[in-house]
């Protein structure tokens, strides 16, 4: 049969009722929180690209709320004043909030707290989005997180994110309070916090403030240019912690201002670290280091400027290195590579400018994603094996409107020619049903890194290859 007859057929077969768990915005909602009223637990909100005005709340729901096209190409934009997002409802892991621009939130009218997102006993999952632009009058100008949910052990699950250019009074970028979060595998940078003499505590933790969120786990973040610099206050230009116990490992903590505690401010803090970078950070007390209180601050295995006593701890200079993520990559001679404590993993990741992921024994600080995505070329509905139902998965987001867009713009990109169009499923269908034409390019049938990287098409870092 030729190939465009094949086409003809499948494109009258493209009319199968979309799953209803799947509610598209703006597509069948004009808006995220009429979506959000009709979604019923399990659900997905997927969200067009596009700016998005207003704010809304999950109301309670375990929905994940999803961009399709990432952050960049999908902006929620506050008008008015509150919170961005509101997540107060009793939400657990199952709500989840990934991939978009969060930004205009201003919290200073009766809601103070978490400009951008605010969760108040509540346990969602934050993950994969730039939260930019938010300012509150209290505390949490990115996101605020304040207790958990019923029978969580952890509030808010703060993941994968990029946080900065965000104000409050205190934790510019995050505040946690009351019960432990997750803070794992974000980059938190150019935060500020300002002075308010009848709040306490105020001008703390530019970048992250923890305050009695005993138990926390703050993992492989990078947190960087932040600032707590006030007329007469201003401690942790990058960290302000007031807690007990604890998980806090592989954090760098670089170029942060304060009057005093430029990196770090713990007070009457009861916590172990390791695997820090603290180094290049300013204030007129304590670049580095803040200590008050009765506290006992343990740091083992870490680069400290000035030197902190402790197991496998040094002091040199880390010898960062700009790559493709940024610039706080570790040079191939850095004294961070390869001196973590024995036994220890590092993070998924990579501190290499090459991209290779990090072994062990596991190098210091934090750790890049690493840049290099597999997919499987002609695999356009994610399924793990490349067949007759991925050429109608292309036609249907050609031809339907209200189709999902491919998982992987790079799997749908049958033939290699740095764009998707008709011509990906006419070659896909050739490939599978012309004897004699060409197959499909590599990576095809296996999963593998594009060897053709040059255009812009790109693969989230999960699907069906590893």
């Amino acid at each position: 049969m030729k190939p465009l007859v094949i086409i003809l057929l499948l494109l009258g077969a493209t009319s199968v009722a979309p799953c209803q768990s799947v509610l598209q915005v703006p597509v069948e909602y004009l808006t995220i929180q009429e979506a959000v009223a009709e979604a019923q637990n399990g659900d997905t909100v997927l969200v067009g690209p596009g700016t998005y005005t207003g704010q809304f709340t999950f109301e309670g729901k375990a929905i994940t709320i999803t961009s399709s096209h990432g952050p960049e190409a999908t902006t929620l934009l506050a008008v008015g004043t509150g919170p961005v997002v509101r997540m107060q409802n009793g939400e657990g892991p199952e709500s989840v909030l990934c991939g978009f621009t969060i930004t205009g939130g201003l919290a200073t009218l009766g809601e103070t707290d978490g400009a951008g997102v605010y969760c108040c006993d509540s346990s969602p999952t934050i993950i994969g989005n730039i939260v930019t632009g938010n300012f509150a009058g209290h505390w949490g100008g990115g996101i605020h997180a304040k207790g958990a949910a019923p029978g969580e052990a952890f509030g808010a699950r703060i993941i994968g994110n990029v946080i900065h250019d965000n104000e409050a009074q205190s934790g510019g970028g995050i505040f946690v309070r009351v019960m432990p979060a997750i803070v794992e595998d974000n980059i938190i940078f150019d935060n500020a916090v300002f002075q308010d003499l009848f709040v306490f505590p105020t001008c703390a933790g530019g970048g992250i403030a923890l305050w009695g969120a005993n138990g926390s786990i703050v993992r492989n973040n990078l947190i960087y240019n932040n600032t707590a610099f006030c007329e007469s206050s201003g401690r942790g230009g990058g960290l302000y912690l007031d807690v007990i116990g604890g998980e806090y490992e592989f954090n760098t903590i670089t170029g942060n201002m304060a009057r005093s505690g430029g990196g770090i401010t713990e007070f009457s803090s009861v916590v172990d670290m390791s695997e820090f970078i603290i180094f290049g950070n300013d204030a007129l007390i304590d670049d580095q280091i803040e200590r008050l209180g009765v506290g006992l601050l343990s740091i083992t295995y870490s680069c400290v400027e000035d030197g902190y006593v402790g197991d496998g701890n040094i002091s040199d200079d880390p010898d960062f290195m700009t790559g493709i993520g940024g610039p706080f990559y570790l040079s191939a001679t850095s004294p961070c590579v390869d001196v973590g404590e024995p036994g220890v993993p590092p993070p998924d990741g990579t501190t290499s400018v090459d991209g290779f992921p990090d072994g062990e024994p596991a190098d210091m600080g934090f750790h890049y994603p690493v840049h290099i995505h597999f997919f499987r070329r002609g695999d356009v509905n994610n399924d793990s094996s490349v067949d007759v139902s991925d050429a109608i998965a292309g036609l249907s987001w050609l031809f339907t409107p209200s189709a999902a867009a491919p998982f992987c713009d790079d799997a749908a990109d049958v033939n290699d020619d740095g764009g998707m169009d008709i011509g990906d499923p006419v070659y896909l269908l050739t490939a599978l049903f012309v004897p004699g034409s060409p197959s499909i390019p590599s990576p095809s049938p296996n999963c593998g890194a594009d060897p053709t990287d040059g255009d812009t098409l790109d693969c989230p870092v999960t699907g069906a290859c590893p």
